[in-house]
C-alpha cells in the first residue's frame, strides 16, 4: 500500500492510478487511489439518530460511503456489491468467501488500526436495506410509479436471491414475510410492462412493496439499517420534467407518501436509515 499521508494520520490515501467515479470494493483492489474512509463507519453508529442526509456536491463521495457502510455492516454475503460469482453454492463457501473478501478491505483500514473493539462487535452484524433510486424516471405518473417499483424490486430480488444463506432457523413469520413480498413483487414485475396511464392507477404500490420487504428483513434480523442512494433522482426528474402542473402535484404526493412510509415502517421496526 502505497501511502500519501502517514498511516497514523486520521486519513490515509493509498494507491497511484487517479479515477473518477470509484467505489469502495474497486479503489480496495489494484493501484486506483483510494481515501481510506472506513471511519464513516464508526461516526455513523455514534452519530446518526435515526435518520441522516448527507448533502454533498456530485464527485464528493455519498455512494463511495453508503456501499462502505453496507460491506461493514451488513451480514448477507452482498455478491453483487463484491462482483463475485461462487465457484460453489453451497452456504458455508459462499459465506466464508464474502467474509474473507471483505476482511481483506478492512484488514489495514484506520478503523480497525483504531478502533479494534469496534470493528470486532459490529463487523458483519447488522442487516441493510440498501435502495438505489439512480435510475427513477418522472415522464410520467406511471412511469414514476413503475421505476421506484423497479428499485425497491431490485433490492428485494437481491434479499431473496440470498436468503438462502440465511444461517438461523426458519420459523413461521419469516416464511409468511417471505410468500407476501414474492406477491408483491410478482405484482410490480406486472406494472412493470403495463401501460404508464394503467401503473399511474397503482400508485400505492412502492409504499407496499417496501412495506413487504421491511417485514421480510425484519423478521429474519430485527432492526436493520436502511440506506437511500441518490434519493433526490426521482424529486429532481419531476421538478425538471414536463408534466402538467396537476400530474406535478399528484406525483409529488406519491413521492412524500413512499419516503414517509419508508421512514415509519423503519422507525416502528427501529431502524437507522441515511
Amino acid at each position: 500500500m502505497t501511502n500519501l499521508r502517514p498511516s497514523d494520520s486520521p486519513t490515509r490515501v493509498s494507491g497511484t492510478r487517479v479515477s473518477l467515479g470509484t467505489q469502495f470494493v474497486a479503489g480496495c483492489s489494484g493501484d486506483r487511489v483510494c481515501v481510506d474512509k472506513t471511519l464513516v463507519c464508526k461516526g455513523f453508529w455514534d452519530e446518526v439518530d435515526d435518520t441522516s442526509r448527507i448533502c454533498l456536491p456530485r464527485r464528493s463521495g455519498k455512494t463511495f460511503n453508503l456501499q462502505l457502510l453496507r460491506l461493514f455492516f451488513s451480514p448477507l454475503p452482498e455478491l453483487d456489491c463484491l462482483g463475485i460469482a461462487p465457484d460453489s453454492p453451497d452456504a458455508d463457501y459462499v459465506t466464508t468467501l464474502s467474509r474473507s473478501t471483505r476482511e481483506s478491505f478492512f484488514d489495514e483500514s484506520l478503523l480497525k488500526k483504531l478502533h479494534a473493539d469496534f470493528y470486532a462487535e459490529h463487523f458483519m452484524k447488522h442487516a441493510v436495506i440498501f435502495i438505489s433510486f439512480d435510475s427513477c424516471d418522472g415522464s410520467s405518473i406511471g412511469g414514476t410509479v413503475k421505476s421506484l417499483c423497479k428499485a425497491i424490486a431490485r433490492t428485494a430480488k437481491r434479499h431473496l436471491g440470498e436468503f438462502k444463506y440465511f444461517t438461523k432457523p426458519v420459523n413461521s413469520d419469516v416464511q409468511d414475510a417471505e410468500k407476501s413480498l414474492r406477491t408483491y413483487l410478482e405484482t410490480a414485475e406486472k406494472i412493470g410492462s403495463m401501460a404508464d396511464e394503467d401503473a399511474a392507477q397503482r400508485s400505492e404500490l412502492p409504499s407496499t412493496l417496501f412495506g413487504a420487504l421491511s417485514a421480510f428483513v425484519y423478521q429474519q434480523y430485527g432492526a436493520y439499517i436502511l440506506l437511500l442512494d441518490e434519493y433526490d433522482i426521482p424529486f429532481l426528474n419531476l421538478l425538471e420534467g414536463t408534466l402538467d402542473e396537476a400530474s406535478k402535484v399528484r406525483t409529488s404526493a406519491m413521492l412524500g407518501r413512499l419516503f414517509q412510509d419508508m421512514f415509519k415502517v423503519s422507525t416502528i421496526q427501529n431502524a437507522d436509515y441515511m
